[in-house]
């Protein structure tokens, strides 16, 4: 890894081999060498994977990563809640590893830690251009 302090992960690159072998083999690698490693869920409509392999998949990349990020609605989908306070201190309670979790929701942004949350809202915002835009304002 060398002199990288972080290394970020689009959920995309998780859905097909042999990508998602080299993304989780590098991840294992960043965290033995405390790389933060962010990753992000990026649930899309069109990747057809049964829920269950879906749930085993985020929770296998999660387990290597020290930020999590996920959008509201896919919070509500692999959770089936909407209550994304409470899932964020879960997710922080399961995977030891994880420093922040972060949820993109209508208003703004929650970020927990082990220690504090912050919820801030966003200001108005004019969108122009959406591709790439969720992995370009993570990073």
């Amino acid at each position: 890894m060398g002199s990288i302090n972080v290394l970020y992960v689009s959920g995309f690159s998780t859905y097909r081999g042999p990508l998602r072998d080299t993304v989780f083999y590098t991840m294992k690698n960043a965290l033995k060498e405390n790389v933060e490693t962010v990753f992000s869920l990026n649930l899309t409509n069109y990747i057809k994977i049964p829920f269950k392999k879906l749930l085993e998949l985020y929770s296998k990349f999660t387990k290597y990563s020290t930020v999590l990020f996920m959008k509201l609605r896919e919070v509500e989908y692999l959770f089936k809640s909407k209550n994304y306070k409470f899932i964020t201190y879960k997710l922080l309670e399961k995977f030891s590893n994880l420093k922040y979790v972060i949820v993109e929701h209508e208003k703004g942004v929650f970020v927990r830690t082990r220690k504090t949350t912050v919820d801030r809202l966003f200001g108005e915002v004019r969108y122009v251009d959406l591709r790439g835009s969720n992995d370009a304002w993570i990073s």
